[in-house]
C-alpha cells in the first residue's frame, strides 16, 4: 500500500464545492400562501408578483412592476374603482399609455411610481418601449 498525504486545505473546498452542488438543486421555492393584494408596499419593497387574484369589491390597490423592459404582471383583473401602481424597477425610463392614447403618464424614471383608478378594462403599452404591452381587467 502507498501512504498518501492528505491535503486539508484542498479537502476542505472540495468539500464545500461538493456541498454546494449537491445542496442547490435549481428551485426556487414559492410560498405556500403567494400574497393575493399589495397594499401600501414601498416602491424598494416591490418584488415580482406573477399572478393577483380578484379581490372582493372595494377599493383595493394592486402592484404591477416594470422591469426587464416587462410590465409583471402583464394581465391584471381588479374591480372597478380599485387603484394600479405602476413601479418602475427597471434601468430606464418608461411611461404607461392607453392603446386608444385616450390617456398616458408621465415619464416613469426608474425608482419612481405612476397610479390610475380603474373605471374600465384597459389595454396599455410603454410608449417609449411599444414592445411593452399590459391589460387591466375590471369586474
Amino acid at each position: 500500500m502507498i501512504p498518501m498525504k492528505i491535503n486539508t486545505a484542498g479537502s476542505i473546498w472540495l468539500l464545500a464545492v461538493l456541498l454546494f452542488v449537491f445542496g442547490c438543486d435549481g428551485k426556487k421555492q414559492k410560498p405556500d400562501n403567494p400574497p393575493s393584494a399589495v397594499e401600501n408596499v414601498p416602491a424598494s419593497q416591490v418584488d415580482s408578483l406573477a399572478t393577483s387574484p380578484v379581490p372582493e369589491p372595494g377599493d383595493h390597490r394592486f402592484i404591477v412592476e416594470i422591469n426587464k423592459m416587462k410590465f409583471i404582471p402583464d394581465q391584471l383583473a381588479v374591480h372597478k374603482g380599485d387603484t394600479v401602481v405602476w413601479v418602475n424597477n427597471d434601468l430606464t425610463n418608461h411611461c404607461i399609455t392607453q392603446n386608444s392614447k385616450g390617456w398616458t403618464s408621465s415619464i416613469i424614471e426608474p425608482g419612481k411610481f405612476w397610479k390610475k383608478v380603474i373605471t374600465k378594462n384597459e389595454d396599455y403599452f410603454c410608449a417609449i418601449h411599444v414592445v411593452m404591452k399590459g391589460k387591466v381587467l375590471a369586474n
